[in-house]
């Protein structure tokens, strides 16, 4: 970590103003990349704390709650948190994606749903190949934009439970 402390420090320092148009998009490019990658570190992390009962052992009822507390995040970004963690570790391919930095913290956010334990038994009942949807998300949400996404989700989700 404190690698990465000094790394963001490196970054902070540096004189951007002044910079020409594409200087400047050269260097947010992996910038976005790295924030991508953070955002699924930190919702991985988020889910291993939840799982060994981290939060139990500073006083908290649940990481949502830990992170609200200790971190001031609103409830609905703590649970999103939560939700991302969750999911990252139901779908292999999405979490991937999202760790190489290709994946949006959003996305993962959008997909979170396919990964819901309602949602899974759902596709097992029904002999989904969860494995080829995961594959699938995390191939249009790198390479597609948002709204297709949500589209896409939304209509998988349609289908999974077409009586709803």
């Amino acid at each position: 970590m404190d690698e990465l402390t000094e790394a963001l420090d490196a970054l902070a320092g540096e004189r951007i103003e002044g910079l020409f148009g594409p200087a400047l998009l050269e260097r947010l490019g992996p910038l976005l990349t790295a924030a991508n990658r953070l955002a699924a570190e930190v919702a991985r992390t988020v889910r291993q704390c939840e799982l060994a009962g981290a939060a139990d052992h500073d006083g908290k009822a649940s990481m949502s709650a830990w992170l609200r507390g200790h971190h001031r995040l609103s409830p609905g970004e703590a649970s999103r948190l939560v939700r991302n963690g969750r999911a990252l570790e139901q779908l292999p391919s999405l979490a991937a994606a999202a760790a190489a930095g290709a994946v949006t913290a959003e996305a993962v956010s959008t997909i979170a749903p396919v990964a819901s334990a309602e949602n899974l038994a759902s596709a097992e009942a029904q002999d989904v190949d969860v494995a080829a949807i995961d594959a699938a998300l995390a191939r249009v949400a790198a390479t597609r934009p948002h709204t297709e996404l949500r589209q896409v989700v939304g209509h998988y989700l349609a289908r999974l439970d077409p009586d709803g």
